[in-house]
């Protein structure tokens, strides 16, 4: 596994963001796309090691595949949500179908991108997952 964390400090402004995806090269990819949007601050290779990551870093979003070691992404999405619970999950994968997406969401993913969709529809996701998460925390922090 080559799983790495980052360093937790940023710059304050900009949303902390976590990877997951057992493909190295993936999430490489993503680092790349995703660095100038947000900080990045791990990227983990498989569902266990998102939760532990999340617990960790307590990010403002996840980007979590929905095929991977450990349990996939449903797994992922429902440990990192109790890790976490202030964590924007939004899920990402090449299967189209509405039974995979519908999974993920009913697990407590915000939203579902495929893989090929292009990087400023993945960021804006993230953004709006992001915006949508801090809108809902006063509410349910005095529930």
């Amino acid at each position: 596994m080559d799983a790495y964390a980052f360093s937790v400090a940023g710059t304050g402004d900009r949303p902390r963001v976590l990877i997951a995806d057992d493909d190295g090269s993936v999430r490489s990819m993503l680092s790349l796309w995703l660095e100038s949007d947000f900080d990045l601050v791990g990227a983990a290779a498989d569902a266990e090691e998102a939760i532990a990551m999340a617990a960790d870093m307590l990010p403002d979003a996840a980007l979590i595949d929905v095929v991977m070691p450990e349990g996939g992404g449903v797994t992922a999405v429902r440990g990192i949500l109790d890790a976490s619970p202030g964590t924007a999950i939004v899920a990402l994968s090449a299967d189209e179908s509405h039974g995979v997406a519908l999974q993920m969401l009913e697990a407590g993913a915000m939203s579902y991108r495929l893989k090929g969709d292009p990087v400023a529809l993945v960021v804006d996701t993230l953004h709006r997952a992001i915006r949508s998460q801090r809108a809902a925390a006063p509410a349910s922090a005095g529930a």
